[in-house]
C-alpha cells in the first residue's frame, strides 16, 4: 500500500525527526504503493491533501495542523526479541543470548528453552530469575561441554501461549565468525583458534576414554581444529606441579583429574579409612576461600570438586588444606596437564587435549593482557 498523495507541485524536503531529509517531487516521491521506512513524524508542507495508506507493521497516523500536514509513523514495538549472541569463557563454555523485553510484566512467568544438537539434550532458564543488564537488556545463558561445541543450539522463549523464535547458534558459526569479522586482531584470532582446538584435541581424547564414536546417532558433531599443535616439552609445565606435604593417617591415598567433559573442574580424590570425614577448606592465591563441593563417588572415595575455572586462570594455584592443616595440597588446573605430559603411560590423544589446554590458557592470557 504506501503513502499517497495528490501534490503536484515543486520538489520540497521532508523532515524526519528533523535530523534525516528526502526530496520528493510532490507527495508522489515516497507515494503510491512504496513503503515508507523511516520511523517518525514526517512534516509534508503545506497546501498537501494527504491519504493514509498502511504499513504491515506499524500504525500510521494523519494530522492536520493549519494548512501543515504530518505523518506520525509509531512502530509496534514487540514484547520480546533476540538481539545478539556472544560466548561465554568462564570455566564453562557456554554462549550468552541477549535479549530485549519491552513488557516484563507479559513474559514474567516465561522461560527460554535451550535444544542442542539433535540429541534429548535440553535446558531451560527461566525469566523470573534474571535481572536486566546495564543497557536494559536481559541475558540467558546455555552452557556447553567441549564435545557439544560444533552442536546447533536451539533457542526458543516460552510465554503464555507465545513462543519466540527460534534463535540458532553453535560455538563453531560463532569462532568462525570472529575470525571473519575480526582478522585484523592477532590476538583474538589466536584465541578463536585455541579455543576450537581445545574442543577438537579433547573431543577426540573423550571419545577415546569413554568409548563413544563422534556423531553417533545425530550426537556431539566433530569440532574442527584450525592447526596443527606442537606437544610442549613437560619440563615447560614444571612450575605447575602439584605439591603435597603433611599425611593424615586415615587418608591411604590422593589422586587427582581435571574434568574435560563439562566445566573445567580440578578433582581431587581421597581414599579414606571407614567413618572417617575429611574437614577440607579451600583458597585461591589472593586467600579468599572457595566454595568446594565435597561428595562420594561409587567406588566410597570422597572427591573434591574445585569448580569452573576459567580459562586465563588455569595456571592459578589453590591450597586445599585438609583437618586444619595436617595434609595441605597447592594444586591448579595445569598440574594435571603437567602431569600427563610427564607421564610415559598417558595416551598420544590425552597429551594433545592437555598441551591444547595449555595453548588456549597462554591465549586467553596475551588476549588479557592486551586489553588492560
Amino acid at each position: 500500500a504506501g503513502i499517497g498523495g495528490g501534490y503536484n507541485g515543486t520538489n520540497r524536503d521532508i523532515e524526519i525527526n528533523n535530523v534525516k531529509k528526502l526530496t520528493a517531487s510532490g507527495f508522489r516521491g515516497i507515494g503510491a504503493g512504496q513503503q515508507m521506512k523511516s520511523i517518525g513524524t514526517i512534516h509534508v508542507g503545506s497546501g498537501l491533501l494527504m491519504k493514509a495508506g498502511s504499513r504491515e507493521d506499524d500504525a500510521i497516523e494523519v494530522e492536520e495542523i493549519g494548512d501543515d500536514a504530518y505523518i506520525t509513523i509509531t512502530p509496534d514495538v514487540p514484547v520480546f526479541k533476540f538481539d545478539s549472541v556472544a560466548l561465554v569463557l568462564s570455566g564453562e563454555l557456554g554462549l550468552n543470548f541477549y535479549t530485549v523485553v519491552n513488557d516484563v510484566e507479559a513474559v514474567k512467568d516465561g522461560y527460554m528453552l535451550f535444544e542442542i544438537g539433535s540429541s534429548d539434550d535440553t535446558q531451560k532458564v527461566y525469566f523470573k530469575g534474571l535481572s536486566a543488564e546495564d543497557d536494559g537488556r536481559y541475558i540467558f545463558r546455555c552452557n556447553v561441554n567441549v564435545l557439544q561445541m560444533a552442536d546447533t543450539i536451539t533457542a526458543s522463549f516460552h510465554y503464555g501461549n507465545m513462543v519466540e523464535g527460534p534463535c540458532t547458534k553453535s560455538v563453531a558459526q560463532y569462532l568462525n565468525n570472529i575470525k571473519d569479522k575480526y582478522r585484523d586482531n592477532a590476538k583474538l584470532v589466536a584465541l578463536a583458534d585455541s579455543i576450537a582446538n581445545y574442543g577438537h584435541y579433547s573431543q577426540i581424547a573423550l571419545q577415546e576414554v569413554h568409548g563413544f564414536t563422534l556423531g553417533e546417532d545425530g550426537k556431539y558433531q566433530t569440532m574442527a581444529g584450525y592447526n596443527d599443535i606442537v606437544l610442549p616439552d613437560a619440563a615447560e609445565l614444571a612450575a605447575y606441579k602439584a605439591t603435597k606435604t603433611g599425611s593424615i593417617p586415615q587418608i591411604t591415598g590422593v589422586s587427582r583429574a581435571l574434568a574435560l567433559d563439562h566445566g573445567t573442574d580440578i578433582l581431587l580424590y581421597f581414599n579414606c579409612e571407614e567413618g572417617y570425614t575429611p574437614d577440607i577448606t579451600v583458597t585461591d592465591e589472593d586467600g579468599n576461600a572457595v566454595a568446594c563441593p565435597l561428595t562420594k563417588d561409587e567406588s566410597g572415595r570422597y572427591v573434591l570438586t574445585i569448580p569452573n575455572i576459567s580459562a586465563h586462570k588455569l595456571g592459578d594455584f589453590y591450597t586445599v588444606s585438609v583437618d586444619n592443616g595436617a595434609m595441605t595440597i597447592n594444586i591448579s588446573a595445569l598440574s594435571y596437564a603437567y602431569s600427563i605430559l610427564n607421564s610415559a603411560t598417558s595416551s598420544e590423544n590425552l597429551k594433545y587435549a592437555v598441551a591444547a589446554l595449555y595453548n588456549y590458557y597462554q591465549a586467553a592470557i596475551a588476549y588479557q593482557a592486551a586489553h588492560e
